[in-house]
């Protein structure tokens, strides 16, 4: 059967009418589903009941995995891996009849673990075991506990998989993933058009911009431009007098002086030609002109006392204002635009897509010399550079990507090259890309054009790079409906701005609504770094009325907090023989939180049928 995309996904609905919903909850177990050979008549004669839970639905995933791959042609392999391959095989179909799975209690959110504090194995660490190379599974889980099969690095995972008869698509295949259950919170009730940037000017006042006429709540005219004020508990989103007459796309905040960037030709009704200066301070003319810049600006920095627009066009691709009109300050590069540009270590990074002509070739990256020079910054990156962020006092880049090997979704600045952390996530032949990038503690998140095929949840446009054991991974965001431009941490919340208007949660009841504006919360309920000291485990999980609580090691205190998926807190609840009853809640995703051993707190999800 023809391979089958994602990017086909409406294809798929459309060929395979009868058994659209079981592709539908077999790809919320793993989304391999979406992407490898399937075999209609299996598919179509498995159902499974509507209270069926997330367990259930592993165990119906393994099999009809196990049945596809019986099915598939062998004659490529030789005798022995076949039979290799048939033994597995009949292991994991004995492992999945089983149901006994490997519990997450490391970590706060859901994510595959590959052996379990009680040293039960994930399939694929399972299959490793009764291979008899046991040695080989604990070497991944001490190194990569969390990584989906995509991402382990371990050298012989490969040859494993070859000499049993597997190739690693198939290995993603068998092991079951997640489906997210973050949501987001609106920012006031947003706008009526994409939102391209924003920045903050102070800790409860932010600037945003984009391609937008009003906002939401009041009904205000705000003209490509708005004020949003935070009073510690909710939004506002203001005009500034009447606004911009096109896209604004580019801002940067220096004290009160707001610069702002895009494709206009005027501010508030005077000539501003793509580029002009809101001054806060003056009640008089707010506006003040910055000449002009033939083409749309992209970016806007200041960098040891000099501005520096950015352009998508070649004949002002970087431009430094001398305090009357703007000069030309690229004095080496060529290509479509500078995109983005960033402080790191008293240097000035330029990311886009353009080219470094100095002998050998260079790419996407550039270092802006104030006397003048543009250098190179080793050999740049494969592909075009959307956003810069500094994470661990290390200097991440955001790009485009694309499918095959020649791509990098994102990339780490090292003494000697920019390091492809990423290639990509998951390449639908779109124009997909990692837009913006903001630091939380442990995380950076990532936001942009994307759907992540490493993860085998659904998340798109959102998603967390995390490292263990010096190793990175990607966990799961926010599932938008529609792509991110902008981000940033203020005020323990990531604010984050596009064109979505909701998040997708697989779970009934949690879908969340936010027009093009929203926020999650940065650490929720800052849960203790010494998880691994305890064991706190709730069943059954999902329930619809008791759920009962297990403390290893501590007694349970008299009452738990309960918070919704978006870290708001909902209720208190008295414990009662080691349980709480959970009727009067929505069906939905909730965290449970309880303090132990004086002020230490830890937490875990549930969900209420």
């Amino acid at each position: 059967m023809k391979k089958i995309f994602l990017f086909s996904v409406i294809s798929i609905f459309s060929m395979l009418q009868t058994y659209a919903t079981d592709i539908q909850q077999l790809s919320k177990v793993n989304r391999q589903w979406l992407v490898m050979p399937i075999n209609q008549e299996w598919v179509q004669s498995s159902t499974l009941p509507e209270n069926s839970t997330f367990n259930d639905q592993i165990v119906q995933h393994l099999s009809l995995v196990v049945q596809h791959l019986k099915s598939v042609s062998t004659n490529h392999l030789s005798s022995t891996q076949r039979q290799h391959r048939e033994d597995l095989l009949n292991e994991l179909n004995i492992y999945a009849k089983q149901g006994i799975f490997p519990t997450n209690d490391f970590l706060s959110y859901q994510n595959p673990v590959f052996i379990d504090r009680k040293g039960v194995h994930c399939a694929v660490g399972y299959l490793m075991l009764k291979s008899g190379h046991e040695n080989l599974a604990q070497e991944i889980n001490n190194n990569q506990r969390f990584a989906y099969v995509n991402e382990i690095t371990h050298p012989q995972l490969k040859s494993w998989a070859s000499i049993h008869g597997f190739t690693q698509d198939e290995l993603a295949w068998i092991q079951p993933g997640y489906p997210s259950t973050i949501g987001m919170s609106k920012v006031s009730e947003g706008v009526d058009g994409e939102v391209f940037c924003m920045a903050s000017i102070n800790p409860t006042t932010y600037i945003i911009g984009g391609l937008f006429s009003k906002e939401l709540k009041n009904n205000q005219t705000c003209n490509n431009i708005a004020l949003v004020t935070y009073n510690g508990t909710t939004y506002e989103i203001t005009p500034i007098m009447n606004g911009i007459n096109g896209k604004v796309q580019a801002l940067f905040v220096d004290g009160s002086n707001i610069y702002i960037g895009g494709d206009f030709t005027q501010a508030n009704g005077q000539s501003a030609k793509n580029i002009v200066m809101f001054d806060m301070l003056s009640s008089i003319q707010p506006f003040v002109s910055l000449g002009q810049l033939n083409n749309p600006v992209t970016a806007i920095i200041k960098f040891n006392n000099e501005l520096l627009a950015a352009s998508n066009s070649a004949g002002d691709l970087l431009s430094k204002w001398n305090g009357t009109s703007w000069n030309d300050a690229n004095t080496g590069l060529y290509g479509n635009e500078i995109r983005c540009m960033q402080v790191f270590e008293n240097q000035l990074y330029l990311g886009g897509d353009f080219e470094l002509p100095t002998g050998a070739l260079r790419k996407h990256v550039a270092i802006y010399n104030p006397n003048g020079m543009v250098m190179m910054s080793h050999f740049g990156t494969l592909t075009p550079v959307n956003c810069f962020q500094i994470f661990k006092n290390e200097l991440y880049a955001g790009c485009d990507f694309i499918k095959g090997t020649d791509s990098c979704a994102i990339a780490l600045l090292t003494p000697t090259e920019w390091k492809v952390l990423f290639k990509n996530f998951y390449s639908s032949g779109l124009n997909e890309q990692i837009k913006s990038m903001c630091t939380d503690q442990e995380k950076l998140h990532l936001f942009g054009q994307f759907a992540c095929n490493t993860m085998m949840y659904t998340s798109n446009h959102h998603a967390v790079l995390r490292y263990q054991s010096n190793q990175a991974y990607i966990s799961e965001g926010v599932n938008l409906n529609s792509h991110v431009n902008a981000s940033f941490l203020s005020n323990d919340k990531i604010l984050f701005c596009g064109a979505f208007t909701q998040n997708n949660l697989q779970i009934p009841g949690n879908i969340s609504y936010a027009n093009r504006i929203a926020y999650i919360n940065a650490d929720p309920l800052s849960t203790s770094r010494d998880l691994v000291e305890v064991k706190f485990n709730i069943f059954p999980n999902p329930s619809a009325d008791v759920i009962e609580l297990q403390l290893t090691n501590y007694s349970l205190p008299q009452t738990v907090q309960v918070y919704n998926a978006q870290g708001q807190f909902i209720t208190n609840y008295t414990i009662y023989n080691n349980q709480i009853n959970i009727k009067d809640l929505s069906t939905g995703v909730y965290i449970l939180s309880i303090n132990y051993d004086k002020s230490k707190k830890i937490t875990t999800q549930f969900i209420k049928k």
